[in-house]
């Protein structure tokens, strides 16, 4: 992906393609300024933090995700990155105000979070998926907000060998409360929550030939949302006469 070009789709929504850049220089990790503000935002919105799978490497941008177990209200992990809002993203001068965002999705009871099971990568994708997510608009320049797609490598390839779910559509929480989606600092600076949905390449091809309203409409009619199935049904339906 260019750092300097924004390609859009046939709908209007900008299209993300990147090539693979060195791995990020080794050098003291920034402090963020928020974090105690994010620390909190978190355990009021989204729940307590029961553990957190730390950056090991000394970089930058230091990405953490916090896991909060599941409860009697919520079914599921949900895994929050903490570190994406260290630096502003280089959002276009209209969008001056949505310079910092964190990250979240969700992952069924059952999934395998040990230590022992996320060295197998059909457990650990969704990490995987969150902190490239949160460093790629830092590596390359570039912004990712609500509605943007992002795919899988180039050429597009699914996340692991348990899905051929291969992209992400950033989207606002839809099973958390209103105020989980932006933490205000100061009059400079608001922190935007965005839920991470995987979805599918044809999911993504609809997305881009017709809009991110439509594919939403789809997502909401089937129950798509941030919690993660690896075996659910695409949403674009291909019948006779083309997609239903």
């Amino acid at each position: 992906m260019s750092n300097k070009r924004e390609e859009l789709s046939e709908s209007g929504h900008p299209i993300y393609r990147y090539e693979p850049v060195p791995p990020p220089e080794l050098e003291p990790s920034l402090q963020n300024p928020a974090q105690r503000d994010i620390d909190e935002h978190i355990k009021n919105n989204f729940g307590e933090v029961s553990r957190v799978f730390h950056e090991i490497l000394p970089v930058k941008i230091h990405i953490d995700i916090y896991i909060i177990e599941p409860n009697e209200s919520r079914n599921y992990y949900t895994l929050v990155t903490s570190g994406q809002s260290t630096l502003p993203m280089s959002a276009p001068p209209q969008h001056s105000q949505c310079k910092y965002s964190e990250l979240y999705l969700c992952l069924p009871r059952e999934w395998s979070i040990s230590e022992k099971n996320l060295e197998d990568e059909i457990n650990y994708w969704p990490f995987r998926c969150l902190k490239f997510l949160a460093r790629f608009p830092h590596e390359y320049k570039t912004w990712i907000w609500n509605m943007h797609t992002i795919p899988n490598e180039n050429p597009i390839k699914p996340f692991a060998k348990n899905t051929k779910l291969c992209c992400s559509l950033l989207s606002a929480p839809t099973r958390l409360p209103k105020t989980a989606y932006r933490l205000r600092i100061n009059k400079d600076k608001t922190i935007f929550f965005h839920s991470v949905i995987p979805i599918y390449r044809d999911e993504m091809e609809y997305k881009l030939k017709h809009g991110a309203g439509a594919l939403l409409e789809r997502f909401e009619r089937n129950h798509v949302d941030e919690l993660l199935d690896v075996n659910r049904m695409s949403v674009v339906k291909k019948g006779l006469f083309g997609i239903s």
